[in-house]
């Protein structure tokens, strides 16, 4: 008799729990959402990263009408259009193409139902980002990644992984997280010599009377202005130059 309950009892609570993580939509797969492919050139693998260090997380959302960016630009810049000339303020611009809150409420949730206090859990000004101060070990373990620390030529160190996952329920509202397999460090110069031109002996080089805005090289500036470095990321491209 008990030989016939058991495996009626067994079913049963295998056939709970199903019902339970279909009920649930925190319950959720891991799915790989980005790899690189190689390390770039300059670059060796050092060392595994200390668990405990920590490591600053900014979670890039996926933005809305994104679809619809080359209508908006046609309007705007196509004479025959009723608002031709009538370009869009900043502040539009960043309503406009804002996360949505489904996916702002969907990526802090995962985030506080993995153990994240929601005071460490931080809204960028734009709402295009997420941003978490936590360790390496609780960031490898949210990513399902694992982090090294790597070496640059010039004596720049960089924090990477080779991959990361995100559950497969919070893949659709981010666009990347970083710092993850993006390779954004800025490298230090090396120093040159500066030397007069052989035409022009005794002259220096031309003399400027403004100053000239630096150009972000992190992905930390993305939601404040677009780099090469930025699109790369959003986009997936990579471009190693032929010597």
């Amino acid at each position: 008799m008990l030989s016939l309950i058991s495996p009626v009892l067994s079913f049963s609570f295998i056939l709970g729990l199903a019902v339970c993580a279909i009920a649930d939509p925190t319950v959720s797969s891991w799915k790989l959402h980005e790899k690189r492919s190689h390390i770039p050139a300059g670059w060796i693998r050092a060392r595994k990263h200390h668990p405990s260090a920590s490591i600053p997380l900014r979670i890039a959302l996926t933005q809305s009408n994104i679809q619809d960016i080359e209508a908006f630009l046609y309007d705007v810049s196509h004479p025959d259009s009723h608002n031709y000339g009538h370009h869009w303020s900043p502040a539009r611009i960043a309503a406009k193409f804002a996360p949505s809150a489904e996916s702002i409420q969907t990526v802090r949730s995962w985030l506080t139902e993995s153990g994240v206090e929601p005071r460490r859990v931080k809204l960028s000004p734009t709402k295009a980002w997420l941003e978490v101060t936590s360790t390496v070990e609780e960031a490898e373990n949210l990513l399902n990644a694992e982090y090294h620390v790597y070496d640059h030529e010039s004596g720049t160190k960089h924090i990477a992984c080779d991959s990361y996952h995100l559950p497969e329920h919070v893949i659709p509202h981010v666009d990347f997280v970083t710092p993850t397999i993006h390779f954004d460090a800025k490298l230090r110069k090396r120093r040159q010599s500066i030397r007069d031109p052989i035409s022009q002996p005794g002259k220096s080089g031309p003399k400027t009377t403004g100053k000239v805005q630096d150009i972000f090289h992190q992905l930390g500036n993305c939601d404040e202005q677009i780099t090469p470095i930025c699109l790369r990321a959003l986009y997936g491209l990579w471009y190693e130059p032929i010597a």
